[in-house]
């Protein structure tokens, strides 16, 4: 007789950490809210551990004040629970078996479970000495016997009415408490111990941690998922954003067009008709020097024009840079002389470059053209060569108006331009060339009020080509 109270306590904590234990490495297995809930509703009525018939967990929301969004598990009366108990017993279903989302659907179709779903308590509704309140404000354990039942709102008294004792929990999770917890010994009437609350308050540290975990995992996936949202709706802005780019792109490239082949084309029209009604050798002459500078300004526009659209290949071969150079001067010089500008070269006759004949005549003639456009007039723009042991440096320096700071990290964007009539492609034409398709270096420098000074390097190239890149 004597040994009988021991052995029940040995059955009983054996029991209790098998318990523990199931609940422990279930509740580890998911973080689906929904589940983590059944799992510790079952925890708490399955079995003789914790001697409770019913329990419920309502969420509490603090921005509207309010405990609902209830779960529960367990008989709604007497007959309820002598079924549900028989058919629990004759299927030998185990604790494993009772944790499954199969059975979750049996249990919660129930009159009880089904009851709890209806329940919402307004918080500024509850009396300060209730039961509720207490356990919320003060976030401790609240044990009601017979008339102390009374304490609970009418909703839960009804429904817990039938339990000799009612037990209150604070739900506490991520610290802070985010609902209650409440169980009842009905239909069996087991006196609920400290070994019991203690044992309660154990398991509901255990739920607390997997319910924090869970709503971690939930919130980073809704974060994830805004996030993915947003990147979508960005990409569709960014998307909106180059189509109206691109149409602003048009706007000025035909506004630009309209402007740049408009205007030499009624220069060019109106000194071929001076022409042929003039006798004048010289005259003759000075108006086909203008209408030749008209045409390569043509030139130029459309060549920008279609390498900006439609990059070549370069076609590489070794080039003495002075001739490129000599090519180039009458029709630089002539701009230059219409502009009251000082053009000067200073280029060595012995240096070669590996090098796209047709895209270098362009860079060069890209530079010297903006350099002359940008300064004013009786200014000066001088050209220079200086040759190394692996590359070339060709320098343009004017002595124009200069570029601020903030325009100085632009002057190489597309469509990018200071000028009253142009479509900013010359310098980004130059930089795709150079350091693109020849594996050079362009860079600029600039003084608002003395000037700019724009410089290329182009590796000397040949069989074993080398760029600028690749010397590090």
């Amino acid at each position: 007789m004597s040994n009988k109270p021991a052995s029940e306590r040995e059955a009983r904590l054996s029991h209790e950490i098998a318990l523990l234990r199931t609940l422990s490495v279930n509740l580890q297995k998911t973080l689906d809210v929904d589940r983590i809930l059944h799992i510790l509703l079952t925890g708490l009525t399955a079995g003789g551990a914790l001697g409770f018939s019913r329990a419920a967990i309502f969420f509490l929301h603090q921005e509207n004040k309010e405990l609902r969004d209830g779960r529960g598990i367990g008989p709604f009366d007497k007959e309820d629970a002598s079924r549900i108990w028989n058919e629990v017993a004759h299927s030998n279903l185990t604790l494993e078996q009772l944790f499954t989302n199969s059975h979750r659907t049996y249990l919660e179709e129930q009159k009880f479970p089904r009851e709890i779903r209806k329940v919402k308590i307004s918080i500024d509704s509850l009396s300060p000495i209730g039961a509720v309140q207490t356990v919320l404000a003060e976030q401790k354990v609240c044990v009601l016997k017979g008339e102390e039942k009374k304490r609970l709102p009418g909703v839960l008294y009804n429904l817990f009415e039938a339990g000799s004792e009612v037990v209150i929990v604070p739900l506490v999770v991520r610290e802070r408490t985010a609902g209650i917890v409440l169980a009842d010994n009905a239909f069996h009437n087991r006196p609920v111990n400290e070994a019991t609350l203690e044992f309660f308050s154990l398991v509901l540290g255990l739920g607390g941690l997997a319910l924090g975990n869970a709503m971690e995992y939930r919130e980073t996936k809704q974060n994830l998922e805004k996030l993915e949202q947003l990147n979508e709706t960005l990409r569709n802005v960014q998307a909106e954003l180059v189509a109206c780019e691109r149409l602003a792109a048009i706007g000025r490239i035909s506004t630009y067009l309209a402007h740049e082949i408009r205007n030499p084309l009624v220069a060019i029209g109106g000194f071929v008709r001076q022409i042929l009604g003039m006798d004048d050798a010289q005259q003759i002459q000075r108006n086909i020097r203008i209408i030749n500078s008209e045409i390569v300004r043509l030139e130029r526009v459309l060549n920008n024009l279609l390498r900006f659209s439609s990059p070549m290949q370069p076609v590489k071969e070794r080039v003495l840079l002075a001739e490129i150079f000599e090519s180039l001067e009458p029709v630089l010089k002539t701009q230059a002389e219409q502009r009251n500008v000082t053009l000067t070269f200073d280029i060595p006759g012995d240096i070669f470059v590996f090098v796209d004949r047709v895209q270098m005549n362009e860079v060069i003639y890209n530079l010297v053209m903006n350099a002359l456009e940008n300064t004013q007039t009786s200014g000066k723009v001088a050209v220079s060569v200086r040759g190394g042991s692996d590359f070339v440096r060709i320098e343009v320096e004017d002595t124009g108006c200069g570029i601020s700071p903030e325009n100085l990290k632009k002057v190489f964007d597309p469509f990018f331009t200071t000028k009253l009539h142009g479509t900013g492609l010359g310098l980004a034409v130059v930089k795709a060339i150079v350091e693109e398709h020849h594996g050079g270096k362009v860079g600029v420098s600039s003084e608002l009020g003395k000037g700019t000074k724009v410089h290329i390097l182009i590796p000397k190239g040949g069989e074993h080509e080398e760029t600028i890149a690749d010397r590090g």
